[in-house]
């Protein structure tokens, strides 16, 4: 099923208007805000905006034909763009970051129908890993690199699992992996330890698990924000000692697309998603009321 509606969604994305392509796109932009000093003095200990002051430049990462769908971004220890994507042309992952010296694109993994849904995390030290979907086998992979180059492994293959994919490293370095099981409609985890991979069902309702956003909560445990396709509500999960425990936090509409989840440094969660009856943006946290 997954695989399907991959397929729809790449040729919606891939097809000219001209063609009859009927995608509808939004992106979110960030506006960075520079808090200036009040006097001279700590006026000159303030770190300058990274938008610059002449306003947003923009450059080609990869310049080869058909690629960038499904990117992830994160910024280096030393303030660099890495940035994981897919390759439409290919079909391949791949990634891409920069250094004093350009532009560096690299294919990640190139073994089928590979690289949708990527979610990008980089090690302490700067190595990147990623959590993508295999639409060849349908199936949740994570890659990771290290000095010896890149490693390729499959996470779940349980069925039509692994869109949706949201990635976070444990503080030792762990992968954590939140993602959409499409055979059974469930919202999925999957984490690795010393022993290895570990999958488990976060939430069993029927029809659950898309636009997955995973944290990990002060002391470890994992969160999530996710779509209920069934009520068409915004659902959020958490784990702790007891099991999983699925909340609903908003149901006033047709809402929950597109989630973003944050925690705050006591772990209450703030999510950010799309409310589609009202085609508005929208933000929900929760706190002690």
């Amino acid at each position: 099923m997954i695989a399907t509606m991959a397929l729809a969604s790449v040729a919606a994305f891939i097809t000219p208007p001209s063609a009859g392509a009927s995608s509808a796109s939004k992106t979110a932009v960030a506006t960075l805000q520079t808090i200036r000093a009040g006097t001279a003095t700590t006026a000159a200990v303030k770190a300058p905006p990274i938008l610059g002051a002449a306003g947003w430049h923009t450059q080609v990462a990869d310049s080869s034909a058909s690629v960038g769908m499904y990117t992830s971004l994160q910024l280096t220890p030393t303030g660099g763009p890495a940035i994981s994507y897919w390759d439409a042309t290919n079909r391949t992952l791949k990634y891409a970051y920069k250094d004093t010296s350009g532009w560096h694109s690299q294919t990640v993994d190139s073994a089928g129908f590979i690289g949708l849904y990527t979610s990008l995390q980089l090690t302490p030290t700067g190595w990147p890993a990623i959590s993508y979907y295999d639409v060849t086998n349908s199936s949740l992979k994570y890659a990771y690199k290290d000095a010896s180059g890149w490693h390729r492994q499959m996470v779940d293959n349980s069925g039509d699992v692994g869109s949706d994919t949201s990635l976070r490293l444990t503080p030792t370095g762990w992968p954590a992996i939140s993602y959409y099981d499409s055979t059974n409609g469930h919202l999925k985890y999957a984490y690795k330890d010393a022993s290895g991979w570990h999958t488990q069902v976060a939430d069993s309702s029927a029809s659950v698990g898309t636009y997955t956003s995973l944290q990990l909560t002060p002391t470890g445990w994992p969160a999530i924000s996710y779509f209920d396709v069934m009520n068409s509500v915004l659902k959020y999960t958490y784990k702790d000692a007891g099991g999983w425990h699925a909340q609903t936090a908003d149901s006033s509409g047709d809402e929950g697309q597109h989630t973003s989840l944050k925690l705050t440094p006591t772990g209450w969660p703030a999510i950010s998603y799309y409310d589609y009856r009202n085609g508005n943006l929208k933000y929900a946290y929760k706190s002690a009321s």
